[in-house]
């Protein structure tokens, strides 16, 4: 997709404070530098990145990141080869928008749950905990539930919902 103009990679997009006018990265792509991070500094560019990666999938059907393969260590990969022009929506066959599904329920919304690509029972069980905690119901696989769980998570990563 790169060849036709449809896809870039994302490896880093700094931001204004618009309170104070300076800059800061609000998205760190580079897992292979920020893994070895600790504390909050650590904790900060997971929830960053994994806020982004909502917005991105979101919008996107096909967005790979570090835990698809080590090619991806040092950025995220967007592409609308699969999504056109429209809204991204979901499958539970996808290994990179489950690999994106368990993240956002482990890093965003504090669920133990596994990350290793495969849907399965409790992946299904802590997506639908998420949608429930933020006003939908049911299992993320219809277009409208998997937009309002990427919405929610950006919005969560990002300290703009509770």
């Amino acid at each position: 997709m790169h060849g036709e103009g449809r896809a870039f990679d994302l490896g880093r997009m700094l931001v204004t404070n618009r309170n104070t006018g300076a800059l800061f990265t609000g998205f760190n792509g580079r897992y292979d530098q920020w893994k070895s991070y600790t504390g909050d500094a650590f904790t900060i560019a997971r929830t960053r990145y994994w806020g982004t990666a909502a917005s991105l999938h979101h919008h996107f059907r096909h967005v790979i990141s570090y835990l698809d393969n080590t090619e991806h260590h040092n950025h995220i990969h967007i592409d609308n080869a699969v999504s056109g022009s429209g809204n991204s929506s979901f499958s539970t066959s996808s290994v990179t928008q489950t690999y994106y599904v368990q993240a956002a329920c482990r890093y965003l919304w504090g669920y133990d749950t596994g990350i290793d690509g495969d849907w399965g029972p409790q992946t299904q069980s802590h997506s639908s905990a998420v949608l429930t905690r933020t006003g939908s119901d049911g299992v993320i696989t219809t277009q409208s539930r998997w937009l309002h769980f990427c919405k929610q998570s950006a919005l969560r990563a990002w300290a703009l919902a509770p």
